[in-house]
């Protein structure tokens, strides 16, 4: 399979979007319920504000790529981003609304955006993971560290072939 990280970052980007439509259309059909629609028009016209601020925070933490990453500091790096989304979100709407929107839809939609963005990134890793590159490498060195080196690598496990030049 070809490596299109271009591709994958779009996807990434879309899914984690979605996520967070689906927290935020979850935590308002369970706190207002469906008569409410002119709160739930104000909070569907609040969503692209906060995917925005989504793909600040995801670009700050570095969620974009999830490459070489250990999947508990994606872990953490979401719920740090998460919860700087929500902040920066009960922020923005006091100055458009002074507090019209509900803290309980902000605080339903940050749980259900960890639940569903913890989930999205663990699959995403795993498939990214599964179909990547092999890494490949050069070390220069002179021939102690060499001979230290070459008998280091092959336990990373990240080494498909060794070559030794003379």
């Amino acid at each position: 399979m070809n490596y299109y990280p271009l591709i994958r970052k779009i996807i990434l980007i879309c899914g984690d979007a979605a996520c967070l439509y689906l927290a935020t259309t979850a935590a308002m059909l369970l706190e207002l319920g469906i008569k409410q629609s002119d709160k739930i028009a104000f909070h569907m016209q609040f969503l692209p504000i906060l995917i925005i601020i989504m793909l600040v925070m995801f670009n700050v933490y570095g969620l974009f790529s999830l490459v070489r990453k250990r999947i508990a500091d994606i872990f953490l790096n979401i719920i740090v981003a998460v919860i700087n989304i929500y902040v920066i979100a009960m922020a923005v709407t006091f100055f458009f609304r002074s507090f019209d929107y509900s803290r309980v839809v902000l605080l339903y939609s940050g749980a259900f955006s960890l639940i569903l963005l913890f989930i999205w990134n663990y699959i995403c890793h795993q498939w990214k993971i599964k179909n990547l590159p092999a890494f490949s490498g050069i070390l220069f060195c002179g021939k102690n560290e060499a001979v230290r080196s070459y008998s280091e690598i092959p336990q990373s496990g990240n080494l498909q072939e060794i070559r030794r030049e003379k």
